[in-house]
Formats: structure tokens, sequence, C-alpha cells
């Protein structure tokens, strides 16, 4: 059994494809650009909001447009992040079903910090030991430092922890920090891509965790 269990956010414990959604249309709109779909923005997710914003403006916006909708999608965003979104059907109990058995419990996400910390804080409390997201100077998944520095905090060795993502970055992620890994099919990506990119395990639902721990 393994001894820390690191988790994704977005597409893993939390479903925040809906506030995603309607932060970058806000900040598309304000620009004249263009809104995306929900299904667009969910194959735009994975890379950071910064690569989410230069994948939803046209071809062609300039750097300082981007960067311009980045800000703006950050700003509504810190207002707007948990207006719908909501942990998926039994991440809260497998959360405290971990903790009870005495499994350190990590979120690595490519999320800003501020916001990650306040959706991690709101549905799960104290039962997370650590929130690893976006700051300054702090590199992004799949670099493997999101997920050295979880595992130094949690101190645990990489051999006695598991990563649980959703998308092709996780796989990489995982890959890059030499730590095992679990595909998370009911997230953004789907069962095919992470095959796709190297999981070697894939669970359909995330109450299917322990079977494979």
């Amino acid at each position: 059994m393994k001894r820390a269990v690191l988790f994704d956010m977005d597409g893993t414990l939390i479903d925040t494809l809906d506030d995603l959604t309607d932060s970058v249309n806000y900040a598309l709109k304000v620009n004249g650009y263009p809104i995306r779909e929900v299904r667009e923005v969910k194959s735009f997710v994975g890379n950071g909001i910064k690569k989410l914003v230069e994948r939803a403006v046209p071809k062609g916006a300039v750097e300082s447009e981007v960067d311009n909708c980045y800000k703006q999608m950050i700003d509504y965003y810190h207002l707007h992040a948990m207006d719908k979104s909501k942990p998926y059907e039994n991440a809260t109990e497998i959360v405290e079903k971990l903790n009870e058995q005495g499994i350190k419990v990590g979120i690595v996400t490519n999320k800003v910090q501020k916001a990650a910390e306040d959706i991690s804080d709101k549905f799960f409390g104290d039962k997370v030991g650590v929130v690893v997201g976006v700051k300054k100077f702090r590199k992004l998944k799949p670099d493997a430092q999101p997920i050295n520095i979880a595992l130094k905090e949690l101190n645990i060795k990489k051999e006695d922890a598991i990563f649980v993502g959703d998308s092709e970055v996780d796989v990489l992620t995982a890959k890059n920090a030499g730590v095992d890994f679990i595909g998370a099919a009911w997230g953004f990506r789907g069962e095919d891509a992470l095959i796709k990119s190297g999981a070697k395990v894939v669970i359909k639902e995330i109450k299917d965790l322990f079977e494979v721990l």
C-alpha cells in the first residue's frame, strides 16, 4: 500500500469546467473575441490558465492581447472559481477514507496557488496535507518540480507515492517525477487519451482507487 496519494485537481478531484469556461469567455467577450463552447475549453485545459487563454483566443492574436485576456480571466476567476465547481462523485469520501487509513493526501495542479488552496479548503478542509499550485518561480507540470515539492512537504519517498490525474500532462508529470500513475477516466480527457499517453493503469470512477493502490 502506498503512503501518499497525490491528485491533480481539475478533471480529477474537482469538476471545474463550467467556472473555467465562464471565466475565459468573460475575457474573450470583453476583448471582442468569439466565445468558446464548453467542449472546446475542456480540450484546452491541462497546462495552466495562461496556456488555456493562448488556446482560446483567435489565431493571430498578438502577445499583448493574449496577456490582457489572461489578466482579465485571472481577475474574474478569482471571484468566481467556486460558483459552479464541485467535487466529482465520491471524491470527498475517498479523500476522507485515505486519511482514515493513514495515507497522506496532496494536490498537485497547474491552477494558480490561491485558487487551488481556496477550492481545496472549501471541499476537503484539513484532509489535504499539501496543495502545490502555480506561483512565481515555480515550474508547471509536466515538470517534476511540483510533485517533488509535494513529496518533500509530506516527507514521502517517490516509491511510496502515486499520482492520480486525468490528462496527458499528468501522465508525463508522473513519468518525469519517477512516481507511479493512475489515470482518471472520468476527467477531461478520457480513457483513450490516457492510454495513448502511456498510462498503464486507468480507473473509470474515483471509488475504484483502493482496488489498485
